[in-house]
């Protein structure tokens, strides 16, 4: 039986050449389709909300988690990275690495709903894209 209290949805973030993930929100508008909320290529980005683009019976934001299934970052050129969750005060490093080409994560964490995904790159030449694919339930199972 799922623990999701949905489908599986994803926040995309695109970051332009000669940028990098910052950790912040994309300042250009975004976009939901099917439940993939996708930002306009921007100057930054890598702050990831992670709310639900379409509504979920029963989804109530203050008491249900989001659970990460799996990030997949599109780097260009060798970039070092970080992964954190945020609630806004601190930022706990939960993944890093250091990678040439493209990186798919597939280990689950979960976000309460005062906390943020916040991902960093630094050493990028070329444009970025992180996605982010999670799912609203109860608890990390």
């Amino acid at each position: 039986m799922s623990h999701y209290l949905g489908p599986l949805i994803a926040e995309v973030h695109q970051v332009a050449a000669g940028s990098q993930l910052d950790g912040t929100i994309p300042s250009n508008e975004s976009g939901d389709d099917h439940g993939v909320r996708t930002f306009v290529e921007d100057s930054a980005g890598g702050l990831f909300e992670l709310r639900p683009s379409t509504s979920l019976e029963d989804f109530d934001e203050s008491t249900r988690k989001r659970i990460i299934e799996q990030i997949i970052l599109k780097l260009g050129g060798q970039s070092a990275w970080s992964i954190s969750i945020s609630d806004g005060t601190t930022d706990i490093v939960v993944l890093s690495g250091n990678t040439e080409t493209d990186v798919v994560l597939t280990d689950k964490i979960q976000l309460n709903h005062n906390e943020k995904l916040k991902i960093a790159t630094t050493g990028a030449s070329a444009a970025l894209r992180a996605v982010v694919q999670f799912g609203v339930g109860n608890d990390l199972k």
